[in-house]
């Protein structure tokens, strides 16, 4: 049961990765969130290493939305916006 359910979990990562799009996605959170890292610097990295930029790109943003929403008063309590780059 427990490898039926990790082959399952495979399966479900290879197809994301399938996804040329969401690659494309992910660059440009990253690029637009910071400005000095190039797509030819990413062309060169690990999906790994991409992946954990990305996941750091969309926190920060997702963060200073939240910030300026929040000290302007257009928040409702226990919501948070999502980055707009999926």
């Amino acid at each position: 049961m427990a490898q039926q359910a990790a082959e399952a979990k495979i399966k479900k990562m290879r197809a994301k990765q399938g996804d040329a799009e969401g690659l494309i996605k992910a660059m440009l959170a990253i690029t637009y969130k910071f400005p000095s890292i190039s797509i030819d610097y990413l062309f060169n990295q690990t999906m790994a290493q991409i992946h954990w930029l990305q996941k750091l790109a969309a926190g920060a943003v997702s963060y200073e939305v939240n910030a300026q929403a929040f000290a302007a008063g257009n928040t409702k309590k226990g919501k948070k916006l999502d980055f707009f780059i999926k």
